[in-house]
């Protein structure tokens, strides 16, 4: 309505376009990390507005992923216009000197908009998430390789975290085997996370006639054919529980250690398959209690009637390009040297 043209441009492509299409631009990137700090200061002297929606937002063991690394790159706060928090309980948990007025603004879950969500239609499918990256890698030739990368954003993956990860996908595995041979009747669909190879999960399940291996399309349209899904610390188990679809958790194979809490919290934690294929046969399932805690890291409590697309776009609209070019300054020199010290 507002006549605004808009670009939807993969990151790693977007510095070939060229500076004078970029300048006075809106810039909504989806995540805040040291690895793309050098195009977001290249966009921020070419007088863009840069709005951070963080896709990683109650990311973590505790939700609390990107407030640390919104703490550890404050000193890049400067050259953004606003940064999108998922929920109150991460603009709470954000230090007190960093809540400068107008900068975050917590959206909600953006993927819970009753503008984009689906509702009951057809459930018929089981779906199983699986969720095993660093072991199963897309993009990288191992876990090795995922570890360099990791250490090159700031990140730590230990030794220990990964062995409890390659043990974890073998017992998996296993239990989803004997689950769908003790329910022959039943289709699966099984959708691997995006960064993992699904290759890997094509050869385990290519001899089982009920079984299907696909990720085409917005996970949403998935979860919305399925009458239950089985999930492996993964946030698809809050848009299922949104999506009134059933959502169950091997509680025997979670790590407090190591797992993040959100997928079981939304979840029904089964203690063994016998319970789980039980369930299935009776078609009887355990809808959770989810603790207003949790809530608070998926929407604006304060404003739990608005919709979070409402909110981004209100946010987009307010965030207007300046007129006016900035001179190539000091400025460029500036970030650059807090980008190769950090």
């Amino acid at each position: 309505k507002k006549k605004i043209d808009q670009y939807i441009v993969q990151f790693n492509q977007i510095i070939k376009l060229k500076k004078d299409f970029l300048r006075n631009s809106i810039i909504v990137v989806n995540y805040f990390r040291i690895n793309i700090m050098h195009h977001l200061i290249y966009y921020y002297i070419l007088n863009c507005k840069i709005i951070i929606n963080d896709t990683e937002g109650a990311g973590d063991k505790d939700g609390f992923f990107a407030v640390r690394n919104i703490v550890h790159l404050k000193s890049f706060i400067p050259i953004l216009s606003q940064y999108w928090l998922w929920g109150t309980n991460q603009m709470n948990k954000l230090p007190s000197y960093l809540k400068i007025n107008g900068l975050f603004l917590v959206t909600g879950f953006i993927r819970l908009s009753k503008k984009i969500f689906i509702y009951k239609r057809n459930k018929k499918n089981i779906l199983i998430n699986t969720n095993f990256t660093i072991i199963n890698p897309k993009y990288s030739t191992g876990y090795q390789e995922e570890i360099k990368n990791a250490k090159k954003d700031s990140q730590t993956i230990k030794d220990d975290y990964v062995k409890f990860e390659a043990k974890k996908e073998e017992i998996f595995i296993k239990n989803i085997k004997k689950i769908i041979l003790k329910l022959p009747k039943e289709n699966f669909i099984i959708r691997n996370h995006p960064f993992e190879n699904e290759n890997k999960w094509k050869k385990i399940f290519s001899n089982y006639k009920n079984v299907i291996v696909r990720k085409k399309g917005d996970v949403l349209e998935e979860i919305n054919q399925a009458k239950l899904l089985i999930q492996n610390n993964c946030t698809t188990a809050v848009e299922a529980y949104y999506n009134q679809t059933n959502v169950i958790s091997f509680g025997w194979l979670h790590s407090k250690k190591y797992d993040p809490i959100f997928p079981l919290a939304f979840s029904s934690v089964e203690k063994n398959v016998e319970n789980v294929v039980s369930k299935i046969k009776k078609n009887s399932y355990t809808k959770p209690r989810v603790n207003k805690k949790f809530l608070g890291f998926y929407k604006n409590l304060k404003l739990n009637k608005k919709d979070p697309i409402d909110l981004c776009v209100q946010s987009i609209l307010s965030t207007k390009p300046n007129k006016k070019n900035k001179k190539f300054n000091f400025l460029f020199f500036i970030y650059l040297i807090k980008f190769f010290i950090v």
